[in-house]
């Protein structure tokens, strides 16, 4: 029998050949963003994401079921993405932004900071930039920001905890792209009894739901569907003072 040991070997093995893979795949996605940045086209094209979903899905042979490699892959197409076209994001001026962008985009993009709601706003609506990050405590739920997401211009992509924070990321939609479903990739709630309750509560009221395993550090974390972009932005409102984690996907 294989020892425990020489079993976590291979798994170290194989994690630094992914990391390698997966970095050379978001190399080829950022040139793939300048390409169409240079044509013109769409950053974002639903039908590709579809393509390459129904792809890797048939060449999947186990042990992983199908609607895990697709999650998987929903978040390499995210992280993707974001190094096609996240060249600058508008931000709010508070202390825990600059982490977190560090930590959700990396070191590629440029930070437009900005006062208040207002000024961020403007700068959006002017075409700034197609991406913007916010403390959730900072915008007013009956504001601008949501005002933009629940309309449909744009949508959550996801959420990190710093200083105690809650970082809203949201990228800009193309208006002919109709938004059927958001998949809530991963919500880790605090460590605390009453935060798993207030999150379970929560999610009571979607019509599914279901518990795992965060693949990266190990801790139980919580996943969601979600139908409107309403409910989504609502749902990710409430969960704010919660969670640790909250990520958003498209489907």
């Amino acid at each position: 029998m294989t020892s425990l040991d020489a079993l976590r070997r291979q798994i170290d093995a194989l994690d630094a050949e992914l990391v390698a893979l997966l970095n050379r795949r978001a190399a080829i996605a950022k040139a793939i963003g300048e390409v169409k940045r240079e044509k013109g086209c769409d950053l974002y094209v639903p039908s590709r994401e579809r393509e390459v979903l129904d792809k890797v899905c048939g060449l999947n042979r186990g042990p992983l079921p199908n609607h895990r490699i697709a999650d998987i892959y929903r978040s390499i197409m995210t992280a993707s993405l974001a190094l096609e076209g996240m060249s600058s994001i508008l931000v709010l001026d508070h202390s825990a932004i600059p982490a977190a962008v560090l930590r959700y985009v990396g070191r590629d993009a440029t930070m437009l900071t900005h006062a208040n709601e207002s000024e961020l706003i403007g700068a959006w609506k002017a075409g700034n930039a197609n991406y913007a990050a916010w403390p959730a405590a900072m915008a007013d739920p009956d504001g601008a920001l949501w005002g933009e997401i629940l309309a449909g211009r744009a949508m959550l992509i996801g959420g990190i905890t710093e200083a105690e924070e809650l970082i809203l990321f949201m990228r800009r939609m193309d208006p002919q792209v109709a938004l059927k479903e958001v998949h809530i990739a991963v919500i880790r709630p605090r460590l605390e009894a009453e935060a798993w309750q207030q999150v379970t509560t929560m999610l009571g009221t979607l019509p599914e739901w279901w518990g795992g395993v965060d693949d990266a550090s190990g801790t139980p974390v919580l996943l969601a569907r979600v139908a409107s972009r309403d409910e989504s932005a609502h749902l990710v409102s409430s969960l704010g003072p919660w969670v640790d984690h909250i990520a958003l996907l498209q489907l």
